[in-house]
């Protein structure tokens, strides 16, 4: 192999090396979802539209232990009452333990299952809400998840996780997603983060892509004074 192939080599490797510290696929960040994402379907808080049913507005409290792009949202939800309108799901940022200003919004995908069938059979259903762009790009921290529906007719169920335990919950209501209050020990809600974790090269990647930087440097210096 000629000097000018081995320079090369040892860059192409560098660089293959940094790259593999890049997360490949998105991943769950955060989820409280049970076994076999499993979740609590007789029951949920509900995200209403404004009008006769309040506009009532959720929210659940979320870590990211590093920093991520967040690809996607999964809400446990049935529909209750009304039409299949969708709903707005929202980012905020956390400002000493209460929801503070949002960060992004969500898109929903699909539509949201009946949440009671004939009065007997239970339905509801995990459905995805999409992030994207730059405003997904995450810090290290707590944030809040945010449920708004904006129809007046339609009545949505935000179901419970499944062993009903406890954290604090974010509520509003005429349907605006920001200014909520907190109330402490409120029964979880059914959800799930996903993307991937913004990867910081290790040192020895650092090292070795410099050093087939270097090599490059050197090939070059040496043609220029041939």
């Amino acid at each position: 192999m000629t000097v000018k192939r081995a320079a090369l080599a040892a860059l192409f490797l560098s660089l293959v090396v940094a790259m593999a510290s890049l997360p490949a696929s998105a991943d769950p960040l955060f989820t409280t979802l049970g076994p076999l994402n499993s979740f609590d379907a007789t029951g949920g808080w509900s995200v209403s539209g404004p009008g006769d049913f309040g506009g009532v507005v959720e929210g659940n409290l979320f870590t990211l232990t590093s920093a991520a792009t967040v690809s996607d949202a999964v809400l446990a939800l049935g529909n209750v009452f009304g039409s299949d309108s969708p709903v707005d799901v929202y980012i905020e940022s956390d400002n000493g333990g209460s929801p503070d200003s949002v960060l992004a919004s969500l898109t929903q995908v699909g539509t949201i299952p009946p949440f009671l069938i004939d009065d007997e059979l239970l339905g509801s259903g995990l459905i995805t809400f999409t992030c994207s762009g730059v405003a997904c790009d995450l810090a290290a921290g707590n944030y809040w998840l945010v449920a708004v529906e904006t129809d007046p007719s339609t009545l949505q169920s935000w179901d419970f996780i499944y062993n009903d335990a406890t954290a604090p919950l974010a509520q509003g209501n005429s349907a605006i997603p920001t200014g909520l209050t907190v109330i402490p020990d409120s029964a979880e809600e059914a959800f799930q983060i996903d993307g991937s974790p913004v990867a910081t090269p290790e040192p020895s990647s650092f090292l070795l892509l410099g050093s087939g930087l270097l090599g490059l440097a050197g090939l070059v210096k040496r043609r220029l004074t041939a």
